[in-house]
């Protein structure tokens, strides 16, 4: 039996189940170390809750009829949608690879300039701003205030 349109909840079924996953592990997770503070499963989860949002958010969203090949006009080259998912998959996949090796600092400047760029982004100074100050910000947030070590 075949669905027409069924295609598009593929991706976000994925995710959802990515999210789910994330739910899952932490529920083995120790309670906070100190009364009142996070515990460690407290940013995971807040992780995989936004994965089942995004998911939702994805499902729900309308069919875009105008580009069935998926690149948005001036997005350079061609790639298809799900192409750019699996390019995009792959990406991740190697910085988080390459993190304990190289470190937090200098591998979340490439990852999220590249996903940028995979989503359609040419603008020089978004691909270059965006990140230096996304990275500014988890160094920020994790290493000053939180003093949670970064690989």
């Amino acid at each position: 039996m075949r669905f027409p349109g069924a295609r598009r909840f593929v991706e976000p079924a994925a995710l959802a189940a990515i999210g789910a996953a994330v739910l899952l592990d932490t529920l083995g997770y120790p309670e906070a170390l100190a009364p009142g503070a996070p515990g460690p499963a407290f940013f995971p989860r807040i992780l995989g809750a936004g994965l089942i949002a995004g998911a939702a958010i994805l499902a729900l969203r309308r069919p875009d009829r105008a580009d069935p090949g998926g690149a948005r006009p001036g997005s350079g080259p061609r790639i298809h949608r799900r192409r750019r998912v699996w390019v995009a998959s792959a990406w991740i996949a190697a910085a988080l690879s390459a993190l304990s090796f190289v470190g937090t600092l200098f591998v979340l400047p490439p990852l999220v300039g590249g996903l940028l760029w995979l989503s359609g982004e040419r603008t020089p100074s978004l691909l270059v701003g965006v990140p230096a100050a996304f990275t500014a910000l988890v160094w920020l947030v994790f290493s000053v205030l939180l003093g949670v070590p970064l690989p």
